[in-house]
C-alpha cells in the first residue's frame, strides 16, 4: 500500500509494522520493482509497536490500516496515540472484521479471546474508545458475501457464480435497507480529527 500511495501522488509515506521481517519484505519489494530511486526519501518503512508510535505530534493528514485494530484495541490509549500523530482535520480509515456480525460472533464464541493476538472488537467499543475524534463512522461492507471466508480452497465455476450472486444480494439489501450495513462482516472505520 505504501508503494501505491507514493506512486499516486502522496508527498510522503510512512509505514510501520511490529514485525521487522515485514518491513524488510516491504523494502525488498521496493527494490525488486526497481522503484528505490523513484521512491527514495518518499517512502519510509520501519518496525514499530503501535502502542509506542514514534512519530511527532500532528504529523499525518491521512492514516490507513488494514486489519490492525483487532490486534491493538486491547492496549490502553491506542486511539489517543493515533489522535496525537494526526493533524487537525486529518482522516484515518481502517478495514476490520467487527464482531457485531453474527458469523464473527460465532467465531469468537468458538475460539475465545487469544491473549497474545486477536481480540473481538465491536462497533460500540470502537466508538467509545475513539470518542476524542470529531467523527467516528462505521460502515459495514458485506453480509452474505462474507460466506467466502469459509471456502476451504478456491471456488470452482459454480462457487464463483454463487459468490457473485451473494455480492449482488448484498448490494440490493444495502440499497433497500441501509440499516443492515450496521451488521456488515467487514467494516470501514472512518475517524476524523
Amino acid at each position: 500500500m505504501a508503494i501505491y500511495y507514493a506512486l499516486t501522488g502522496a508527498k510522503k509515506v510512512s509505514g510501520f509494522d511490529l514485525s521487522s521481517v515485514s518491513v524488510e519484505l516491504g523494502n525488498d519489494r521496493i527494490k525488486k520493482q526497481k522503484l528505490d530511486n523513484l521512491l527514495d526519501n518518499l517512502v519510509k518503512l520501519k518496525a514499530m509497536d503501535a502502542t509506542k508510535l514514534n512519530y511527532e505530534d500532528n504529523q499525518f493528514d491521512l492514516v490507513i490500516g488494514h486489519a490492525v485494530i483487532h490486534h491493538v484495541i486491547k492496549y490502553p490509549n491506542i486511539f489517543e496515540k493515533l489522535y496525537r500523530v494526526m493533524r487537525p482535520g486529518a482522516k484515518a480509515y481502517f478495514l476490520e472484521g467487527l464482531a457485531d456480525f453474527w458469523i464473527w460472533k460465532l467465531h469468537w464464541i468458538k475460539m475465545g479471546e487469544v491473549e497474545a493476538g486477536d481480540v473481538p472488537i465491536f462497533s460500540k467499543e470502537v466508538r467509545s474508545k475513539a470518542a476524542m475524534f470529531k467523527t467516528v463512522n462505521i460502515i459495514g461492507d458485506t453480509l452474505f458475501y462474507s460466506l467466502k471466508a469459509f471456502w476451504k480452497r478456491r471456488p470452482g465455476k459454480t462457487g464463483v457464480k454463487l459468490l457473485r450472486c451473494l455480492h449482488k444480494i448484498d448490494e440490493k439489501v444495502f440499497k433497500v435497507i441501509p440499516y443492515t450495513r450496521k451488521f456488515g462482516s467487514f467494516s470501514y472505520i472512518e475517524l476524523i480529527k
